[in-house]
């Protein structure tokens, strides 16, 4: 970019944070509450994370991950029209215009397996899982990466979690919510935060949605069953083989899978940076499950 592209950009963003900023306040004074911190839920906002930094400095970014398996067969797939030809420009342009199935980024009609979407209509196409399980591993990875080079430099405050943490075990839930809670100013006590996070934990399991939203997880195994009846990701024509490359390393990452000569434990509830000094507490929240499904 020009230098003069430049201070272009940087007035645009100045306007830009000058009216986010004026947004918020009012909606801050309409609601009469006084509060001196906020935030939102915008899935999308994790390709933005530098812009956060740059209009609302020292704020806290939750990226929320989710398996990526369980997002390549997830129904809602608009990310990818908007996002994999961005990310991923070079395959883009060599998408030969005649050959339809593979051009449509994502065709129009699929089928459920459980609650899994598997694009089969007329005949199983790979393609479209593909590029689900490219988009979500470069994305996640790339922000991730960014968050932790914003937070050692002191622009805001960054933490990963798992969303499935939060519908498994009490030991995960504690983990992810601790990971949460200690971006806190001033500190919470840890056995207040225990005792918090307990309550809320036990009003959630008992809550009428617990089932429903537990049963949302590892839905990638009934697709995988329905289609091949077989986990193999060296099979490269196979469901699971087609789509397991491309994220394996954002699987390993994230502590969603390990080989089998490697495992031997649960991988952390949560993955985050060293927390520097200070920080504050949340501006904006993202999320790497932008499907939220």
């Amino acid at each position: 970019m020009s230098e003069q592209g430049r201070r272009l950009a940087h007035r645009s963003l100045q306007r830009l944070a000058t009216r986010f900023r004026s947004r918020v306040q009012s909606e801050l004074v309409h609601t009469g509450g006084g509060f001196q911190h906020w935030g939102f839920k915008a899935p999308v906002s994790m390709y933005l994370l530098p812009l956060w930094a740059e209009v609302f400095p020292n704020c806290t970014f939750i990226h929320v991950v989710r398996d990526g398996r369980d997002m390549a067969f997830h129904w809602l797939q608009s990310p990818v029209k908007r996002y994999w030809p961005k990310l991923f420009p070079d395959h883009y342009a060599a998408l030969s215009p005649h050959a339809q199935r593979e051009n449509q980024l994502i065709p129009d009609h699929g089928s459920y397996f459980g609650r899994a979407y598997v694009y089969n209509v007329p005949r199983l196409n790979l393609a479209p899982h593909r590029r689900i399980a490219e988009l979500w591993e470069a994305s996640n990875l790339q922000v991730q990466a960014a968050g932790h080079r914003l937070r050692h430099s002191r622009a805001l405050d960054f933490v990963t979690v798992r969303s499935e943490d939060f519908v498994t075990t009490f030991a995960n839930y504690l983990g992810a919510s601790r990971a949460i809670m200690e971006l806190l100013e001033p500190s919470m006590d840890p056995v207040e935060m225990c005792c918090i996070v307990k309550s809320h934990w036990d009003h959630e399991h008992a809550s009428k949605g617990w089932g429903k939203s537990s049963k949302n997880y590892g839905k990638w195994r009934s697709a995988i069953q329905a289609v091949d009846r077989k986990e193999d990701p060296q099979d490269r024509n196979s469901l699971y083989g087609a789509i397991f490359p491309l994220m394996e390393k954002g699987l390993r990452n994230f502590g969603y899978y390990s080989p089998p000569k490697e495992r031997g434990g649960m991988i952390g509830a949560a993955a985050r940076s060293p927390p520097p000094a200070g920080g504050g507490v949340g501006a904006s929240t993202g999320g790497g499950d932008w499907w939220n499904g």
